[in-house]
């Protein structure tokens, strides 16, 4: 299916200071293959950007490390409140960027961690919203779609527990009957739908929170044909309970950790609660 895509250039940005994004668009301007792009800053123009010459990235490390020691020692900063960016974490050839830094750190007894070293479209809450996207526009059903968005968030459906009753009602029953005809069972969407049909297999619960679910697949792929991409993607982000659901969890590891962290990079795909069955 044909779905009209519009292109959208995020200029604005959130993370660095005016300074900082004027020597990094200096530095871009040169490369030819670039998207050009003028980025606007959000926040206040910042210290002065330092440019160091380095002839090697075991020397770029030994160059930052006595930077933040300096930094620690002379003006009393707290190592918490000073960072070493990466834009990727491995390059071809060079494999981790962070190895020379963290031998450094190491050596000079100063304490680190290393935090991220994901995507951000490995991301939990990415993966989630992708997962709902493809149930919403796919033709034919999505079984790793499907699997991964029926207890997220969390609805009384522990995939550890509901997928495999799901998968031995399809093992038993490849064939439906819709009207005079019959049409085979290939997923597990579809077993389901059969299942809160003929109400089989799961407890009161259970056969609601699926029939809900189901329900709501069905008004998800009705907004299709009328919101543009982006549009659908706000709409899901928010209908499907994940702003809530992310909202609430990255507050809740905020108050647990000091430290900050990319809270949703964990993938686990916990059901979050335990469920009690009536």
């Amino acid at each position: 299916k044909n779905i009209a895509v519009q292109e959208e250039v995020l200029i604005d940005n959130h993370r660095s200071s005016k300074n900082v994004l004027t020597v990094a668009s200096a530095f871009l301007e040169g490369d030819k293959r670039r998207h050009p792009k003028t980025l606007r800053p959000t926040k206040l123009e910042g210290p002065p950007v330092e440019v160091w010459e380095c002839s090697s990235q075991t020397q770029q490390a030994k160059q930052i490390v006595a930077g933040m020691i300096k930094r620690h020692e002379d003006d009393r900063i707290r190592w918490k409140e000073m960072a070493a960016l990466f834009r990727c974490l491995k390059m071809g050839g060079n494999g981790s960027l962070t190895t020379h830094l963290q031998k450094e750190l190491a050596e000079k007894k100063v304490p680190f961690v290393v935090v991220g070293g994901k995507s951000i479209f490995e991301r939990a809450s990415v993966r989630d919203l992708v997962a709902y996207l493809q149930l919403s526009i796919r033709r034919s059903p999505n079984d790793e779609a499907f699997t991964r968005s029926i207890n997220q968030p969390p609805r009384r459906l522990p995939k550890d527990k509901v997928i495999p009753i799901i998968k031995e009602f399809l093992d038993g029953n490849t064939m439906r009957k819709e009207g005079d005809k019959l049409t085979s069972i290939t997923f597990l969407q579809e077993a389901a739908k059969v299942m809160v049909e003929k109400n089989v297999g799961l407890t009161t619960s259970r056969h609601n929170a699926l029939s809900e679910f189901l329900a709501q697949i069905g008004t998800y792929q009705g907004k299709l044909n009328i919101m543009s991409l982006p549009d659908l993607l706000k709409y899901l982000w928010k209908e499907t309970g994940l702003s809530e659901f992310y909202k609430t969890k990255n507050k809740v590891k905020a108050s647990d950790n000091d430290e900050d962290d990319e809270s949703d990079d964990e993938d686990d795909q916990s059901d979050g609660v335990k469920e009690q069955e009536t």
